[in-house]
């Protein structure tokens, strides 16, 4: 049986707004068979929803197109503009709908919906630490991905955050060049987050190539991404 939270859980990755502990929380729960059917479910509403609102506009169209001919039989200029009104604030709402609610098919979108910032797992900042000295990973965590772009990377654990912060940048072939070694590498510490990256940075580049890779780790049962490229690849097909 699902927790609260795991069904707030859905909704924040559906929306984007998982912080990065979050996100590997997210992860962990995607290996639970009745979590991703629950995520699967959360998404079919949402579609349903979205076909339920097109089929509404259409026959609000056709009985305004109806009732509108029906008018032009005694005056050519008598417009209905409440109709009208109504008409265009319902799209509004509709778009708004389809905005926020309702997860686009393009890569460009999932990835959005994917990429989630990694925590920095070598030395996360301390509170009352000062920030005169400040390492690359910190900088990461900090979100000041523009200064990461200046330093050099000591080894390759700091070269996975200086490549992630390329990404965060849409340095998208940079960081491929960085991760594409990592993500071949069985023994780094960081070999399945650098697969999961370069894959979201392969749909952003070559689709077909994101696609294998999501494929090859989805595969992989004691991945810890497999169940998000379980669920990315779904939704690209």
């Amino acid at each position: 049986m699902l927790s609260l939270h795991d069904y707030e859980l859905i909704e924040k990755h559906v929306l984007g707004t998982l912080d990065p502990e979050e996100s590997l929380l997210f992860e962990k729960r995607m290996k639970d068979a009745l979590f991703v059917e629950e995520l699967r479910l959360y998404r079919d509403i949402q579609r349903a929803s979205i076909d339920l609102g097109r089929s509404e506009i259409r026959k609000e169209f056709t009985t305004w197109d109806i009732e509108e001919q029906e008018q032009k039989k005694t005056s050519r200029i008598n417009w209905n503009w409440t109709k009208i009104a109504a008409a265009v604030l319902f799209l509004i709402a509709f778009g708004v709908i389809t905005t926020y609610l309702i997860p686009s098919t393009s890569t460009t979108q999932l990835y959005l919906e994917y990429y989630k910032p990694y925590p920095n797992l070598i030395d996360p900042v301390q509170k009352g630490a000062p920030k005169e000295d400040v390492s690359l990973s910190q900088l990461y965590e900090m979100s000041d991905y523009a200064q990461v772009e200046k330093m050099t990377p000591k080894d390759s654990l700091e070269a996975f955050y200086f490549a992630l912060s390329h990404l965060a940048l849409n340095q998208f072939e940079t960081a491929i060049t960085i991760l594409q070694p990592i993500a071949e590498d069985s023994k780094h510490r960081f070999y399945p987050a650098a697969q999961w990256y370069l894959a979201l940075a392969y749909l952003q580049t070559e689709s077909d190539k994101g696609e294998a890779i999501l494929s090859v780790i989805s595969q992989s049962a004691n991945h810890d991404f497999s169940g998000s490229a379980r669920d990315l690849l779904d939704q690209l097909n």
